[in-house]
């Protein structure tokens, strides 16, 4: 298909020079519908503020897509797509939340959710959402108030330039054709969510919600009937960017399959040596300083160059005067405890991909993915590729806008790892799938009924598969 997605040309570095990675760049995302009524798949490709515009592609009889349709939706990059029938009128409508951008929050609509109502002509902006200002990554579809409508959960993502500050959850119900928002006391409004999905996670006839993001453990969302509580799962804290649920052990339940950083990193976490980040607006200029720590030799030490630092906290410059002095520091010795006092600290303990085995009643144990599976994972599919009757699992990875320092994550050409039953895989040659995801992947979709795979890439070309 004809795309190649742009995006802006904003370095998240220039505005906090101590991220890990830019923020800004994990599109486009896509999602797949049917707009015109044929019986085949139509997809929506998001867009990007000062970058690549919303298209709509139609499927065409012989499986080729032809752009369309123009969303107008250069106020926002698009993070997160939710295709279903707002109004009811047989016609599917497009349902698009912001993402992270360069735009500050106080900029006009830059994180106002849009809505197109499908019509035979096309679509036309919906103007009666509520006003909202949420950044989000992941959109779940579900009725979770049990009224026999529709809701759309929007997971909160991180602030621009505030890192890791995070926008709210916010919880929206559909009813006679229109949006609004739901009082929902139980959203875990504390975290920064990537991703999401609900099933019956206790085997107890309704549906709970797994979720989670970075420096988190996979959390559970029990549903109690009438409420969500809240409860943390014996899964290890990590970089999770993706999850997929399957029976994959064949005993009745559903497990999950968690996609993290993995190990082709400079970082490495364990229980015992975590990755650390501390922030708070250390020096007083308004702005979040994020510190990023790890070990190395056994000492737990900053990883930011001096210079970089500096950049994020003029004061070390005076702290500072020698890089011998600055290299003999370790974390705990880069604040005084009155500078410590009241920051945020976060840890991750695993970055190792795997699945979580369930035992039919929430509770988890962590199995890791093989060892070549060791790439940063963007998105994952479980289906079955060879018609074997097993699920396989497809690792969608590498991330390239790292900081400078650690040099992009691109080794990854994509993993196919077949099922073999009972929780294994084993992974299956290059040579001999033909998969090739060379690129800066980010997301997937599958059209099973007719073998197709697309997968995106920032900065480049969809690509296209059959199997």
């Amino acid at each position: 298909m004809n795309y190649t997605h742009q995006a802006a040309d904003f370095i998240d570095f220039r505005q906090t020079p101590t991220l890990q990675k830019m923020l800004t760049r994990n599109g486009p995302v896509i999602a797949q519908g049917d707009f015109n009524g044929d019986q085949l798949a139509d997809i929506v490709l998001g867009g990007t503020y000062r970058g690549s515009p919303t298209l709509v592609y139609y499927q065409q009889p012989n499986g080729n897509f032809v752009p369309k349709d123009t969303l107008p939706t250069a106020s926002i990059t698009v993070g997160d797509i939710a295709v279903l029938d707002i109004n009811q009128d047989g016609f599917q409508d497009i349902f698009l939340v912001p993402g992270v951008s360069e735009r500050p929050i106080t900029a006009e609509k830059a994180y106002q959710p849009l809505l197109f109502l499908g019509t035979k002509n096309g679509f036309a902006l919906d103007e009666g959402l509520p006003d909202l200002a949420i950044c989000s990554e992941s959109i779940l579809l579900a009725d979770f108030n049990s009224d026999g409508f529709t809701d759309l959960l929007l997971g909160g993502s991180y602030l621009p330039n505030a890192y890791p500050n995070h926008f709210r959850s916010v919880l929206l119900t559909v009813k006679e054709g229109k949006i609004s928002e739901l009082n929902a006391p139980w959203l875990p409004n504390h975290i920064a969510i990537k991703d999401m999905i609900a099933f019956d996670v206790d085997n107890d006839g309704d549906k709970d919600i797994l979720l989670t993001g970075h420096w988190e453990s996979l959390k559970l969302l029990r549903n109690n009937g009438t409420t969500y509580t809240l409860e943390e799962t014996n899964l290890p804290k990590g970089w999770w960017n993706c999850l997929q649920a399957a029976d994959l052990d064949g005993d009745g339940d559903l497990d999950v399959v968690l996609g993290n950083e993995g190990l082709n990193t400079v970082y490495k976490a364990t229980p015992e040596q975590p990755v650390t980040l501390l922030a708070k607006d250390f020096n007083g200029d308004g702005r979040i300083d994020p510190i990023f720590g790890t070990f190395l030799a056994n000492k737990e030490v900053a990883v930011h160059p001096l210079g970089t630092l500096t950049e994020q906290i003029a004061q070390f410059k005076k702290r500072f005067t020698q890089f011998k002095l600055y290299a003999t520091t370790d974390l705990q010795q880069l604040f005084t405890p009155t500078e410590r006092q009241d920051a945020q600290q976060w840890q991750v303990t695993e970055l190792r991909s795997g699945i979580a085995i369930n035992d039919g009643k929430g509770n988890f144990t962590f199995q890791p993915l093989p060892c070549r599976a060791a790439s940063p994972h963007q998105d994952l599919l479980l289906h079955d590729f060879n018609a074997d009757g097993i699920l396989d699992l497809l690792l969608i990875s590498n991330f390239y806008p790292n900081e400078s320092i650690f040099g992009q994550s691109d080794a990854s050409f994509g993993n196919l790892l077949l099922g073999k039953g009972n929780l294994a895989f084993e992974l299956y040659p290059l040579i001999k799938s033909g998969l090739c995801l060379d690129g800066d992947m980010r997301k997937s979709l599958l059209i099973p009924q007719q073998k197709l795979l697309l997968v995106t890439q920032n900065q480049g070309e969809v690509l296209t598969f059959s199997f």
